[in-house]
């Protein structure tokens, strides 16, 4: 099972349009935000890939450190203009917490895959393990993910520190799922995702457990609908991360227009299309520097 897999490079990119979907309250935003969980499975699935060196993982980083740059680099610039625009102070744009997210909440994401591929690169290391040793690592793995599940019920939590607990069973069961494929047991997966939940939902973790076992089954689902990757499949896989980096900036300048209000249907479209043709522009423009994943 491979990045090659054209219904993976699909949902990756459906997966980026569901959080787009959640951001300007579209219906049902209780399922589309099982988009973020989504995504985050995805991207500590392919963390985890045994062979890879530190050379990799020194390149790997780069790239996410430099998206970050860039990308930071970006909303600061258009916070300063919207500053200017609106008549406030600069300095009220910029809050405490952008020291750990960078100047758009967002962003939080690309820090948090960056301890993502190192956790991956560092577990790829140790495959394969013996039997019993997975069973205790998949075990212990399963508590992180009850207690993330619980604290997510708890109320609100600094930024970025709830954003992570958020993501963080569904980049758990990703990392799992990925041992068991190592091992030929991915159909194993579906059995922890299911327990994790039953147990999560007995310990009164609320609705997080449920966006986290609908993206698990989906995710489960697409990596086993094995379909060939096709030129579109893998353009739209290119164009994912690239719709999450724009498409708040695209949400704010619509909101600007009177015209059109958030929950509008053409709003809702709008703001799903611009960002795709933007992220296409910066994909023809300057490939994987800007928007690669």
């Amino acid at each position: 099972m491979n990045a090659r897999n054209g219904t993976v490079d699909i949902m990756r990119y459906l997966a980026a349009v569901g959080i787009v979907l959640f951001h300007v309250r579209a219906p049902y935003i209780s399922v589309t935000y099982s988009a973020l969980p989504l995504f985050t499975i995805y991207l500590a699935f392919f963390s985890i890939t045994p062979g890879m060196t530190t050379a990799w993982l020194a390149r790997r980083l780069w790239h996410l450190l430099r998206l970050w740059l860039i990308w930071s680099g970006i909303y600061a610039a258009l916070k300063i203009a919207e500053a200017v625009v609106d008549g406030q102070p600069i300095a009220s744009e910029f809050l405490p917490w952008m020291l750990m997210t960078g100047p758009a909440l967002h962003l939080w994401f690309l820090p948090f895959a960056m301890f993502l591929v190192a956790l991956g690169f560092m577990i790829s290391r140790m495959l394969p393990v013996t039997p019993v040793f997975e069973e205790l690592l998949i075990l212990g793995v399963a508590g992180t993910i009850l207690g993330a599940l619980w604290l997510n019920s708890t109320g609100e939590k600094p930024i970025p520190i709830g954003q992570w607990v958020f993501v963080w069973p569904a980049a758990a069961f990703g990392i799992v799922a990925a041992m068991l494929h190592q091992n030929s047991r991915f159909w194993l997966a579906a059995v922890f995702a299911g327990a994790v939940t039953l147990i999560g939902f007995y310990l009164g973790a609320g609705t997080s457990v449920f966006q986290f076992f609908g993206a698990s089954l989906v995710a489960m689902a697409s990596f086993l609908a094995v379909t060939p990757s096709t030129r579109l499949s893998e353009t739209l896989r290119d164009l994912s991360l690239g719709v999450y980096f724009i498409h708040p900036a695209v949400v704010a300048l619509l909101l600007r227009l009177p015209v059109l209000e958030q929950q509008d249907p053409l709003f809702v479209v709008l703001a799903v299309l611009i960002s795709s043709l933007l992220s296409l522009l910066l994909l023809n423009r300057w490939g994987r520097v800007v928007i690669g994943a």
